[in-house]
């Protein structure tokens, strides 16, 4: 969807930025003029003028507005931009800081590279206010070109500090800066002041030389949207060494284009726009989308400063609706077999993502990443993979397996979270013997047990003594004490620091195991329960609230199931509250990815407790009811949908990998999922609001995070593929299978909400394990008859 209402649109509001931009790739394209066209300049005239004294990038794009509308008398419109250019240049005298070496966007030997940005607005406006025939301070623009030539640096060029070598610190303000150079090299004879003017042409013998290692630094990087509009706005002799300048960005341009969309949007995401002051940091990807889109066709117009003919100045408006059908029915007949629906979207994000994994995958079955090498990096890329459709008898997966075989053995598995994703691999790639066996669906210990015994007889023996040797590096990693938790690794009995980050995939990893068939003391869940219940932190400010439990025949020991009757339900109260990352932390901090973190694990404790007979009454319902006070608190905690939209939130400029959103949403989705949660409090979706986040912030080519190019340069190649795997997963719904959710409430909302949820592309969960026990292994989307 366009973030855009329609140019025809019968609006009289003030134009906003984005729809600024619009209107002026409109112009400067030549597209013929229409009542519409009238109405935005007419918005145009009455939208205020910019009092931001330290980005002059609204003024430019005003002033350009301006110059494209002077230019085309067919407008009637010339004398109004001339006064309003007037206005624009009073404007600007107010804007010393934006270039000064003075600036507030210089800081020490830091320069932000909104300074250079200026330095080319500042440019654009002096020359479009020539073109409309008004008198500028040529002085001043003498002044901020020495300032500007100052700041070059020795065979680097225009960068944010010295030694900067990466895309906002060196290519965004190098070809800022030399658009600013090309500006003043092209003005009218006598416009630059004869000193200003020599420093500049030194500065530009320096350019061929400084384009040339800027396409080898960045050969990988987008150069469309707004990085290509830098480029068509050079000099016309500004080139690589060797090159000539027409014919580099001819080539330029061909690249670019051959990667749109068929839609005609530059879905490819570049950190230019903020560099420019072009992007607000509230907005949406769409709106981003919107503005990359826009700059692309002022590219493709000739520029920013626009010289030549506009390429659809001789067109009709028949013409164009003609070729626009066309190109409609192209793009339907590309396009994937689906809807706009959410889930048709869920469905494609998953699809991309897999995709995406799939290409990346290296030659020896691992995943390259900023955890290349380590065990749990491949197996959760092999993980979601096979969550998103991939068969366990592909290729990809088997090489992934034979990789992990032999970088897992002799515990070489690495610390709790590689142990982890590592065992649910294993689980996931056994799932066919699982069904087979009953160990998914089995309730009651004496069928458990059977089930666990054959499902370990399934193992390839290899696999059952890594998943042997894997638990007991997890047994060996728990502090004890009355600290309890996990920690990165084996302890050697000294106990020390445990975490509730650990501890939960710990508990992953222990309920994967024990799906393989696997021996796990009893004791791991009792304690681990017993733990989160008494580091439990309620949340003061917040009211109890009420929880009701029924037992059922499967808690309490012997003599309690005797004399349970007719199960009448438990009433108790909590106060909302949860967990921080630190087990036994006494000051009660609490944070929302941990919370969820202690819903799984007690989900899963009692789970692996009463398929043993081992889930006492008393146990069942402290469990019941501090999971009850973690989902309020939990609900009343979780990402609002506007955070997320952010362009600058985390699951688009996210520097780190397996961290921050990624990690937060991954771990609610467990922890809802195991137990039964459809909405949080039965009021926040947090399938809904964290999908289409997801589904927004994807990268054009299937990943998320942080595009490679854009991070410092020794992580360059290295994909966040933890954070990918995790969108992945989590829009799936992926949460190992439990014989129980947590509480009736749950199962009869989820009854009532089946409906209205999508079953598909979504894994199935607790409620369709039986289901799942009855499918064939050779078509596991048919039940047996």
């Amino acid at each position: 969807p366009c973030a855009l209402e329609p140019f025809e649109e019968g609006s009289e509001a003030a134009l906003t930025q984005l729809e600024a931009l619009r209107l002026l790739a409109v112009l400067q394209s030549g597209l013929a003029p229409t009542g519409a066209t009238d109405r935005q300049i007419t918005r145009l005239f009455l939208t205020p003028i910019s009092n931001d004294n330290l980005n002059l990038a609204p003024l430019a794009i005003d002033m350009l507005l301006c110059r494209a509308i002077y230019r085309r008398p067919k407008l009637n419109a010339d004398d109004e931009a001339k006064s309003r250019a007037e206005r624009l240049l009073a404007a600007l005298e107010k804007t010393k800081d934006a270039t000064s070496p003075r600036s507030p966007l210089i800081q020490g030997k830091f320069t932000r590279c909104q300074w250079y940005a200026n330095h080319m607005w500042l440019g654009l406006i002096m020359r479009s206010a020539l073109d409309l025939g008004l008198e500028i301070d040529d002085r001043a623009w003498d002044a901020t070109l020495k300032d500007l030539c100052k700041a070059e640096e020795k065979e680097r060029g225009y960068t944010t500090q010295k030694g900067a070598n990466e895309l906002t610190g060196d290519l965004n303000p190098n070809l800022m800066a030399l658009t600013a150079l090309g500006l003043a090299v092209t003005a009218p004879e006598g416009v630059i002041g004869r000193a200003a003017y020599k420093e500049v042409e030194k500065r530009v013998k320096h350019v061929p030389e400084l384009l040339s290692r800027l396409r080898t630094d960045y050969e990988r990087e987008y150069w469309g949207g707004s990085r290509l509009l830098l480029v068509e706005s050079f000099a016309p002799e500004f080139a690589p060494e060797r090159e000539s300048g027409n014919t580099w960005r001819l080539n330029i341009k061909r690249a670019v284009v051959s990667e749109f969309d068929p839609s005609g949007a530059a879905l490819r995401r570049a950190i230019v726009l903020t560099d420019l002051g072009l992007a607000s940091r509230n907005w949406t990807r769409y709106e981003t989308v919107a503005c990359e889109t826009a700059l692309n066709c002022l590219a493709l117009s000739g520029g920013l400063y626009q010289t030549t003919d506009a390429p659809l100045q001789d067109v009709e408006l028949a013409s164009i609706g003609r070729l626009m059908y066309a190109l409609g029915m192209l793009h339907a007949g590309k396009a994937r077999v689906g809807g706009a629906d959410f889930e048709s979207r869920v469905k494609f994000a998953i699809e991309d993502g897999c995709d995406y994994l799939a290409r990346v995958q290296k030659d020896d079955g691992s995943f390259p990443g900023m955890y290349e090498g380590t065990p749990g990096n491949t197996a959760i890329c092999l993980l979601a993979m096979m969550h998103g459709g991939m068969s366990r008898e592909n290729p990809a997966i088997q090489q992934g397996l034979s990789w992990l075989r032999e970088h897992c053995g002799e515990g070489r598995a690495g610390n709790t979270y590689s142990i982890a994703l590592v065992l649910m691999f294993f689980q996931y790639y056994y799932e066919r013997e699982q069904r087979e066996t009953g160990i998914i669906s089995a309730d009651n210990p004496k069928d458990h047990q059977s089930a666990k015994n054959d499902m370990w007889s399934k193992l390839a023996k290899e696999d059952a003594k890594l998943v042997d040797n894997m638990i007991s590096t997890l047994d060996d990693s728990n502090v004890g004490g009355t600290r309890g938790g996990w920690t990165y690794g084996p302890t050697g009995g000294r106990g020390g620091r445990s975490d509730n980050s650990c501890s939960q995939f710990a508990m992953l990893g222990y309920k994967a195991a024990s799906l393989l068939g696997a021996e796990i003391k009893t004791s791991v869940f009792e304690k681990e329960a017993e733990r989160l219940i008494r580091q439990y932190a309620p949340d003061e400010s917040c009211p109890e609230v009420e929880y009701e439990h029924v037992d059922d025949d499967r808690e309490g020991n012997d003599d309690e199931r005797k004399t349970s009757g007719s199960h009448k339900p438990w009433k108790g109260k909590i106060r909302p509250g949860g967990w921080g990352y630190t087990c036994g932390d006494s000051q009660g901090w609490r944070t929302m990815d941990l919370t969820a973190a202690g819903i799984s694990s007690l989900v899963i404790c009692m789970d692996e407790l009463k398929v043993r007979g081992k889930l006492s009454t008393q146990m069942a319902r402290e469990i019941g009811l501090t999971i009850r006070g973690a989902e309020v608190w939990t609900a009343k905690n979780y990402y609002r949908p506007e955070d997320l939209a952010n362009a600058n939130s985390d699951l688009m400029r996210a520097w780190s990998d397996g961290h921050g959103t990624f990690y937060g949403l991954y771990s609610v989705e467990r922890g809802c999922v195991l137990a039964g949660i459809r909405k949080l409090n039965e009021e926040v979706d947090w399938y809904r609001i964290g999908a289409d986040a997801l589904i927004d912030s994807q990268n054009i080519e299937g990943n998320w995070g942080r595009e490679p190019a854009e991070q410092a340069p020794g992580r360059r190649d290295r994909p966040q593929l933890i954070n990918t795997s995790m969108a992945i997963l989590f829009l799936k719904m992926a949460a190992p299978p439990v014989i129980t959710e947590h509480k009736k409430r749950e199962r009869e909302r989820a009854e009532r909400e089946e409906k209205q949820n999508p079953k598909n592309p979504i894994t199935s969960g607790p409620k369709d394990k039986k289901k799942d026990a009855e499918k064939t292994p050779e078509n596991p989307q048919e039940p047996k008859d």
